[in-house]
């Protein structure tokens, strides 16, 4: 399926390494649960600096290399279709198929946006639980009770409305 979503629209090899990198994660949170990676010990990513962010990957980075058998596991079903699209993109000359005047390569923010909407539905039952529900409602409870933190949102969603709007 995954082969020949990406004839229909080349950019669908995005969704096909999310896919593989969920797969990755949950693979390794398996095989070591207790790890700092996933045990939050580098501190919340919401709350979290860049250095925090920066110190998870690093973490995954190792913890991924220490178990390469099991990445190895998960990647192995994707190879043909991420080498086919890898040979298809070095034969061709780049990833547009037909009139390269027309479909010329650019960053297209709305498409960060679409894909962390996507991302999100998808990936929100692994975090349905009856105490990720109950965090969830405290924390939206907290962050529109404050004045100022509603403001924030408010702004940031109608800087991403318009965003959307302008480039749609």
């Amino acid at each position: 399926m995954a082969s020949s979503s990406i004839l229909f629209r080349q950019t669908n090899i995005v969704w096909l390494a999310l896919c593989a990198g969920t797969i990755i994660l949950r693979r390794l949170a398996i095989v070591e649960p207790k790890h700092a990676a996933f045990t939050g010990s580098h501190g919340p990513l919401n709350t979290g600096t860049v250095g925090d962010v920066v110190s998870r990957a690093v973490s995954l980075v190792s913890l991924a290399w220490a178990h390469v058998d099991v990445v190895v596991d998960v990647v192995i079903p994707f190879a043909p279709t991420l080498i086919t699209f890898a040979a298809f993109v070095f034969f061709n000359g780049g990833i547009v198929l037909g009139d390269r005047a027309n479909h010329q390569v650019s960053f297209n923010l709305p498409q960060l946006f679409y894909f962390s909407a996507f991302a999100t539905a998808f990936s929100f039952p692994l975090l349905l639980g009856p105490s990720a529900i109950v965090a969830f409602i405290k924390h939206a409870v907290h962050q529109l009770t404050s004045p100022l933190r509603f403001i924030k949102l408010a702004v940031l969603l109608s800087l991403a409305a318009g965003v959307v709007y302008k480039f749609t």
